[in-house]
């Protein structure tokens, strides 16, 4: 087996400790669900912002809570109590809804004092306990949490709400424990004193006769606009309920009573490749077509009915039903459909300016509007929410969920493919109104709100040459300053030089941190001087910065509205917003305006593009910060452009950069003609490269790999080009409960899509990110991997493979478990390249982990031993 340029990112993490012991039931339990249910509630300790999956539980040194009872005498400490104490106690609940649970003995707003809003990020313990008569098996889920148990396995919960997914549970028959692990989220919950903690959950009996379950709220169908639906493309969500099965999607059609007009569903690829496992969630895509114009009627009701085949034998499934709305594309925004890099379906919805344009020669700008954490693109609010802009079209991504990723990683890659799809989609999709012309997808306005607004600031700071401008309602500069990670429990366990490790695994995303990328973009900032959910202080913060790099103090133009809180009607729909964008759409700037001197901030290649025609590929030290300055002079017809370097092994000047001037040298770093142009009708990018053993700078010539080295923490697992695969041993149904919850995952936080396949029923890597479950004792195709992918790594000629690889291993079952929960599923995680944890990481969190760090340009670890 040949491994082709796979090897971008193999951390390795390995935990050490013993098996976890029994828990005890609480009381006699009863059937569940129960009208009536008694839980038993332990809390509330302290916890950072997004410590939890690092472990961090305080009830560890005393056993755990599977090895805890409830007891009226039993205390435990908390700083968080007046006495510094807790105890258990009892919360009667009617359905499905737990809490609020409450502290009386907490002083919230006196802790807040001193230790700001994080302190009050608290964590508990909810305990139940249930007895079945027989065995049965239930699809299972718990909202508004992280993690919880069904008695000793673990399941990730809906920290969103989402409820597009769920867990196949099998039980057998007798007594049964559920751990809930509550955590007061302050980004999700808000701030509130005292906190109102609710979690919701459920548990729904798998009837014995169906092998799968069609996920009605994972249906994606374009919008029909003038009768024609705006896309072909569709997606559902479907569960294999089955217990040792895989199934195959063989067949999706449409049903509808609407109108007469015939509407045919096709699968978009072979059955072969849509393949569930038993228990697992997969996005199947399909084609949808309609053999005439559909009558407008708001909204059409499409019914959804998949066919599965095992055992040789069809399965319909319950149908799903999806109302596809009928859109005026002259005054509403409509959705559009398309294939994600990793090949799920996504969607954006897009706005017609008034003014189409039809075979202009320059075509205009395009309008980027990010929506805020939990804001479903869609809705009418958030799209009415900007008027139509007088010749730009406006498109709103998802960023593949409505929390995404903070508009960073696989979120950042959704919107430049939005954007792409805008320009190539819609002047098919309207091909009956003439030939238009969408715009040019490399100038963009970024505008955005909250989340949104910080998802603005972060394109401008790390893609700037494509930003014509910037406009960014109440953004947070990062999250670390949003939610303060200075309560982790972990800082009391861990040496600081590790915690500065780890931290560096976010660094990228720090926008302060890249704010002289700024210079030389019009940048208008906006916030409510009275927003008590995102701060005035994040936005006076970025025009402080951005001001410095430009040494101008009215560069950024900040527009404090008194007596304004975080939203309010038209804050994205007024005056100053609609002339600033105008005037830009109307004058976009060119690539060098205003950039006599600036300076290019990089800590990863892989996620920054070009400043000033200047892309950083390569890095001396990986995940240390590289900087550019650049000083530009010009002089009749020939320009000078004088670099400084700092950390920087290769660089890029773009061609298109390099047009604008007529004659061009570069100095880099007081060493004189780098390069020179001198050659009529020169028209590539020039790559500059030092050499590290005598530090002079040189062009490169010939073939070249001129792509980045592809590094970067854990988290770019998810920037995949196909479906993400995980390999699993086929003998081991411990490690394939896990590859279940990384496929959840990912599908509940992404949107995405995964593939599980048993290591020894394949010959070759697919041609995708990959995970590797166990190390090489337990998986052969990790043996085979590991054996191989360094000396087999080769750059062909004709196309270079890049992807990543994860290997997840420990020495026994706890230990992995432990591993594998560092693999990020959402934002904010600091976890490098790779990671070794020690047995206390359950109680000290990242006090526990033993070796962590990255990788250099020779694939050699560095960092904390």
């Amino acid at each position: 087996m040949k491994v082709h340029g796979c090897l971008a990112l193999v951390p390795l993490l390995t935990y050490i400790a013993a098996g976890d012991p029994l828990q005890t039931p609480l009381n006699r339990p009863e059937q569940f669900p129960r009208a009536y249910t008694t839980w038993a509630i332990l809390g509330p300790f302290p916890t950072g912002m997004r410590e939890q999956d690092f472990g961090a539980d305080p009830l560890e040194p005393y056993g755990g809570i599977h090895n805890l009872t409830f007891s009226t005498y039993s205390r435990y400490p908390s700083e968080l109590v007046d006495g510094g104490s807790v105890g258990w106690q009892l919360l009667e609940t009617q359905g499905t809804t737990v809490g609020p649970l409450e502290f009386p003995s907490t002083r919230w707003s006196w802790n807040q004092l001193t230790a700001g809003w994080s302190i009050n990020q608290y964590q508990a313990w909810a305990v139940t306990t249930f007895t079945l008569d027989e065995p049965a098996a239930f699809r299972v889920q718990f909202y508004s949490i992280g993690d919880f148990y069904v008695d000793h396995i673990k399941y990730s919960g809906d920290w969103y709400n989402y409820q597009t997914t769920a867990h196949v549970v099998r039980l057998a028959a007798g007594e049964h424990t559920i751990r809930v692990r509550v955590v007061n989220e302050i980004r999700i919950f808000g701030g509130s004193v005292p906190p109102k903690s609710t979690f919701q959950y459920m548990w729904e009996p798998i009837p014995d006769d169906i092998p799968a379950v069609a996920i009605e709220q994972q249906l994606n169908i374009p919008d029909i606009a003038d009768g024609r639906f705006t896309g072909d493309l569709c997606s559902i969500g479907v569960q294999n309920v089955l217990k040792e099965q895989a199934i195959q999607v063989t067949a999706i059609s449409i049903v509808h009573k609407d109108s007469d007009v015939e509407i045919t569903a096709t699968l978009q690829r072979q059955s072969a490749m849509n393949i569930i496992m038993p228990g697992q969630i997969r996005q199947i895509p399909f084609c949808i077509h309609a053999d005439e114009l559909i009558p407008a009627k708001t909204p059409t009701l499409l019914g959804v009915i998949v066919t599965v085949t095992f055992n040789g034998e069809d399965h319909q499934l319950h149908r799903a039903v999806f109302p596809v709305e009928h859109k005026n594309i002259e005054q509403e925004a409509f959705r559009i459909t398309f294939e994600d890099p990793d090949g799920s379906v996504q969607y954006a919805m897009v706005k017609a300016p008034k003014e189409l344009s039809f075979e202009p020669s320059t075509p205009p700008p395009i309008l980027v509007a990010l929506h805020g954490a939990g804001v479903t693109t869609s809705w009418p609010w958030w799209t009415n929410a900007l008027s139509r802009s007088e010749k730009a079209w406006t498109v709103f991504p998802t960023g593949r969920t409505s929390w995404g990723y903070d508009w960073h990683g696989a979120s950042m890659i959704n919107v430049f493919q939005a954007v792409d799809e805008l320009v190539r989609q819609v002047p098919q999709i309207l091909s009956h109104k003439g030939a238009i012309v969408t715009g040019d997808p490399d100038k963009l306005v970024y505008i955005g709100h909250s989340n949104g607004g910080q998802g603005a600031w972060y394109l401008g700071t790390h893609y700037p040459d494509k930003a014509i401008a910037i406009f960014a309602a109440a953004g947070y500069t990062k999250i670390q300053d949003y939610v303060s990670y200075g309560n982790w429990l972990s800082v009391s366990h861990s040496d600081p030089w590790l915690r500065g490790v780890l931290e560096s695994s976010i660094a990228e995303y720090n926008n302060d941190l890249h704010a002289s990328n700024l210079a030389g973009i019009p940048i208008h900032a906006l916030v409510g001087g009275d927003d008590d959910n995102v701060p005035p202080l994040h936005t006076r913060k970025y025009g402080r910065l951005a001001n410095e790099y430009a040494h101008n103090p009215e560069f950024v133009k900040i527009s404090e509205y008194a007596a304004h809180g975080h939203w309010w009607d038209n804050i994205l729909d007024n005056e100053e917003f609609q002339s600033f964008v105008e005037e830009h759409v109307e004058h976009p700037r060119g690539l060098m305006d205003g950039l006599d001197y600036f300076t290019l901030t990089v800590i990863n290649p892989s996620g920054t593009g070009s400043k000033g025609g200047i892309t950083v590929e390569e890095l001396l030290t990986p995940y240390h910060l590289g900087r550019i300055n650049v000083k530009v002079e010009r002089e009749g017809n020939e320009t000078t452009l004088s670099l400084k370097t700092s950390n920087i092994k290769r660089f890029k000047f773009a061609n298109d950069a390099l047009q604008n001037f007529n004659g061009v040298t570069i100095h880099v770093d007081n060493q004189d003609g780098v390069w020179r142009n001198n050659v009529d009708g020169y028209s590539q990018d020039v790559v500059i490269e030092q050499n590290e053993e005598s530090k002079q700078w040189k062009m490169k010539s010939g073939l070249f790999n001129s792509i980045e080295h592809p590094h970067g923490p854990l988290h770019r697992i998810y920037e995949t080009v196909a479906p993400l695969t995980i390999l699993v041993p086929s003998d081991s149904n411990f490690l394939y409960q896990s590859a279940l919850q990384i496929s959840h995952d990912w599908n509940l936080y992404g949107n995405g899509d995964a593939v599980i396949l048993h290591a020894a029923e394949i010959e070759e890597l697919p041609d995708s990110n990959l995970i590797f479950l166990g190390g090489p004792e337990q998986n052969n195709m990790t043996a085979q991997f590991l054996a191989s992918c360094v000396s087999d790594i080769y750059i062909s000629s004709n196309e270079i493979k890049r992807h990543m690889a994860i290997v997840i291993a420990g020495i026994d079952g706890s230990g992995f478990s432990s591993a594998a929960q560092l693999l990020p599923k959402r934002t904010g995680m600091v976890v490098s390249d790779w990671v070794v944890t020690g047995p206390h990481m359950k109680w000290k969190g990242i006090g526990g982990i033993q070796a962590a760090g990255y990788f250099n340009n020779d694939w050699k670890a560095f960092g904390y031993f």
